[in-house]
């Protein structure tokens, strides 16, 4: 159904919820099974990584207030950067990024390592690991049939509540989805393909809602719905 929002009827959907990371194919409605994929890699996991990797005991002790900051540095620079962030004094000594954010519970002013979130997206977003979300998004493309792999690597939908918690993951997946198919043995076979996500006006979060509103206005009953009295009768 969120497929309706972008006003087509085919396309791969991305789902990234609390717990775990979800993706299938949709090709004119119909939902093609050997596509679907899952990895635990949820927004909270994301999280409980930084709060295992941070100094901060604020952090370390609220869930809430370490969403908060990993999702203000992931907006500001975290995510187009697969390499540690580092700062030179006048004497060339690197040391952290640090950057000052706001601890939403009590407004105190925090230094936090930036390298801190940065590590705690490596798993869920490096396409070298096959727990990672876009490993997940390619072996979901390589079971897609052929004739349909290219307008639906050009339809790809991030939906679910990590897509707005966490800024920038469209683009961060889509260069690991175009390191992975340049170097991954297994994935070459996709690396003609232009991958890109749907530009839609609607939180990511609200997609399958939307999509099922303009779903339920069309005539598809017979088609698209199995009604409660069919399902216990099958």
């Amino acid at each position: 159904a969120a497929l309706f929002s972008t006003g087509t009827s085919y396309g791969l959907v991305v789902d990234v919820g609390r717990a775990e990371a979800r993706c299938a194919i949709h090709f004119d409605g119909q939902y093609v099974p050997q596509s679907f994929q899952a990895v635990p890699c949820g927004y909270e996991n994301v999280v409980q990584l930084f709060q295992s990797y941070t100094t901060i005991p604020q952090l370390k002790n609220s869930f809430s207030d370490a969403l908060d900051i990993v999702s203000t540095i992931s907006a500001k620079r975290i995510l187009a950067s697969t390499s540690p962030l580092t700062a030179s004094d006048e004497e060339g000594v690197s040391s952290p990024v640090l950057a000052a954010c706001a601890l939403p519970s009590s407004g105190e002013i925090l230094q936090v390592n930036v390298n801190d979130v940065q590590d705690a997206w490596s798993e869920s977003l490096d396409v070298n690991s096959d727990t990672s979300i876009p490993y997940m998004i390619l072996t979901s493309l390589l079971q897609c049939p052929i004739d349909l792999r290219k307008i639906i690597a050009q339809n790809l939908l991030l939906v679910g509540g990590g897509g707005c918690i966490l800024p920038g993951l469209q683009e961060r997946i889509l260069s690991e989805l175009q390191h992975g198919v340049r170097t991954i043995g297994t994935f070459r076979r996709l690396h003609a393909l232009e991958m890109k996500f749907c530009k839609v006006p609607f939180s990511p979060d609200l997609i399958p809602w939307i999509g099922l509103s303009i779903m339920a206005t069309l005539d598809l009953a017979d088609e698209k719905w199995i009604y409660r009295e069919t399902w216990l009768d099958e």
